[in-house]
């Protein structure tokens, strides 16, 4: 009895282990609080947990290790670029605006504006440190929640060679997606789901993320009514069919001219099989070959991703 009681015991607790574990596949995915990614650059540059405290009860003062630690922390929430200054689609995720505030992006812009006239071009701490400052006095409080950290270019390219591995595409597929025919070819669809659950895009719980989209890409018609709209269409339609359907059906519909899906896929089929080096753009996902179902033309009259640059 006492055995049996043991192995039921035993049985039991493994069980809750693969729920668990189940439950909480990473996959490839990131999520990072604005706190995570300032204690990991406190931590590259040797700064202490008290020091880093002191920082932080002083409102992050405007001293040489501060602005490099600033530096390193917005880049590494992937939300920085040298040379083009923030990416407002990802940094604004770690702040929260005052309730009834509607102007902090706007006053937020003007004031990093403002403070780059000030600052040589090159000076690329001082301006990401600056830049902070707009969001933490402007845009809102910093939020405590853990957000999603989107795939730097390289990173990006990285998944989708590595769902071409795991599916174990093979070259004369490759050499089709080259040329642009790419809908059409077997492995695509199973390929797009994998990259798409790998990624943190698509999750076969909740569905689409069309919020996780919006911060990989910075396509602002990602969170418009119109796309979000096509999207619960064809997962209405297409309700008994199964996840690499329906994900299909939603790229090709919906997302095929927003995000460079596309575009990246033919361009590293070429690289991978003549050295042909790519290129990136959410741009270059428009320049599709051939004609396909689009979500509505107002769809498109977003304004183009925001990155503080001088003019």
């Amino acid at each position: 009895h006492y055995r049996y009681i043991m192995r039921s015991s035993i049985i039991f607790f493994v069980l809750v282990q693969v729920y668990l574990g189940g439950a909480a596949l990473h996959h490839k995915i990131t999520y990072k609080s604005f706190q995570d990614g300032l204690r990991e650059c406190a931590e590259y540059y040797e700064i202490s947990n008290c020091t880093l405290d002191k920082y932080i009860a002083e409102s992050y003062p405007n001293i040489e290790p501060v602005q490099r630690l600033i530096h390193c922390t917005l880049h590494n929430l992937v939300s920085w670029t040298d040379g083009k200054g923030v990416k407002e689609h990802v940094f604004r995720n770690f702040f929260v605006p005052a309730v009834g505030d509607t102007c902090y992006a706007n006053r937020t812009r003007e004031c990093i504006r403002s403070a780059f006239h000030r600052l040589d071009h090159g000076n690329h701490f001082a301006r990401a440190y600056v830049t902070f400052q707009c969001y933490y006095h402007q845009w809102g409080n910093i939020s405590p929640k853990k957000q999603f950290i989107p795939r730097t270019e390289y990173d990006f390219d990285t998944l989708l060679l590595e769902v071409i591995q795991f599916r174990h595409v093979p070259e004369c597929e490759l050499i089709e997606y080259s040329k642009g025919n790419v809908l059409d070819q077997p492995n695509f669809a199973p390929s797009y789901l994998l990259g798409s659950v790998r990624g943190g895009y698509y999750s076969l719980k909740h569905g689409i993320s069309l919020e996780n989209l919006y911060t990989q890409f910075g396509c602002p018609e990602l969170l418009t009514k119109e796309l979000k709209q096509c999207v619960e269409g064809v997962v209405k339609q297409y309700c008994d069919d199964s996840h690499e359907v329906k994900q299909f059906v939603t790229f090709k519909i919906c997302l095929n001219s927003v995000i460079p899906v596309y575009s990246r896929l033919v361009a590293l089929s070429k690289e991978k099989l003549y050295g042909k080096a790519p290129c990136k753009s959410c741009a270059a996902a428009k320049e599709v070959p051939y004609v396909v179902h689009h979500v509505p033309a107002s769809v498109g009259t977003a304004p183009k991703p925001y990155y503080n640059v001088d003019h």
